[in-house]
């Protein structure tokens, strides 16, 4: 319970950051987590399961050293406001989001703005107060290493992928 706070706090805004962060343990119903009394849902990631053999994949991956990675990939379904890129967790709680494991991001691919994924990365040691993973670590090379493996398959299907146009460029811009 957190009372007293000196600044003000959007509860709108906590709620959103708390569903994003706490996504797998609030999906598992490991927490609980309520906001001036109303439960937090965890944040919704939808799949688009209409692109021929792109549907979300669900798949335990295993490192050289023996670690497992519980990983999800797929196409986010349109109208989303979800970062792209793989999502990394530690014992359920978001440390970092938008990494692309060295493939080309959406400024050097735009169809990988579409890619959205999940992994449980447990075995990977992070910092103390869990902004990031110490990526100097062996874990942190092993698991990059087998993830862009894991992806690679997935950007050569992304780079096939048609770039929608969204809103009409003018001749003027």
């Amino acid at each position: 319970k957190i009372t007293n706070l000196d600044n003000e706090v959007s509860s709108a805004a906590l709620s959103t950051r708390l569903a994003d962060i706490y996504r797998p343990l609030l999906l598992d119903g490991s927490v609980t987590i309520t906001v001036n009394g109303r439960k937090i849902e965890p944040l919704d990631i939808r799949y688009d399961e209409t692109i021929p053999n792109m549907g979300p994949q669900l798949m335990r991956v295993q490192t050289r050293f023996g670690d497992w990675i519980v990983l999800k990939i797929g196409i986010s379904a349109p109208g989303q406001r979800i970062k792209p890129g793989i999502r990394c967790y530690y014992r359920g709680r978001l440390i970092e989001d938008e990494k692309f494991f060295g493939h080309p991001t959406p400024a050097q691919l735009p169809q990988s703005s579409r890619l959205v994924g999940e992994a449980h990365l447990d075995s990977v040691p992070v910092t103390p107060n869990k902004a990031s993973f110490i990526e100097s670590s062996v874990e942190w090379q092993n698991v990059s290493t087998r993830i862009h493996d894991v992806l690679n398959p997935w950007f050569e299907k992304l780079s096939k992928l048609k770039i929608e146009q969204r809103s009409n460029v003018e001749n003027w811009e």
